[in-house]
């Protein structure tokens, strides 16, 4: 975003011809470049301003990711259209929050995840983000539904939960 305008990039052709159906579909009139599409619209820019301003202060919103797993599985399918690797299954960000954002949405859609930091090999570039996702021959699924965060300080030795449930841990950040 800027000033009143919102830019989203993609120059991959396929991903790109799917943005483009989606909003075509929208109320905004989007124009269409060879790097993506823009818009003006400020009640669209002061909405996006809930997401963070910035790509290191890029998140997704509380309320988004308390929706259903059907909708969580929307939105990870756009996140991944836009800066994610869909052959792959894996997500690049360079913003700490979102990664956990993006983590805990793939978590909630019942996927394994993993991420890494990674130090950037180009000179001037940003470290950061890649989270990857396994996404079949999965053996369970969280439900967002009664996850909660717990803090906790000491080591873990050996950690026990009843029949059907999860743990979910993050160390290093």
């Amino acid at each position: 975003c800027s000033g009143n305008r919102v830019f989203i990039s993609q120059f991959n052709g396929y991903k790109k011809d799917i943005m483009r159906n989606i909003l075509n579909q929208t109320p905004f009139d989007w124009k269409e470049y060879f790097d993506g599409f823009r818009t003006s619209n400020k009640q669209l820019v002061d909405y996006l301003k809930n997401c963070g301003t910035g790509a290191r202060n890029k998140h997704i919103p509380e309320n988004f990711k308390s929706l259903s797993t059907n909708q969580l599985k929307i939105l990870w399918r756009a996140l991944m259209l836009g800066d994610g690797y869909i052959k792959g299954n894996s997500y690049c960000t360079i913003s700490e929050k979102l990664c956990e954002d993006i983590i805990e949405i793939g978590l909630k859609c019942g996927f394994s995840v993993t991420s890494v930091k990674t130090k950037s090999s180009r000179e001037n570039c940003s470290d950061y983000f890649l989270i990857y996702f396994r996404t079949s021959n999965l053996t369970f699924n969280i439900r967002s539904k009664g996850i909660q965060l717990v803090p906790y300080a000491g080591k873990v030795y050996c950690v026990e939960v009843p029949k059907y449930h999860t743990i979910i841990i993050m160390r290093n950040g």
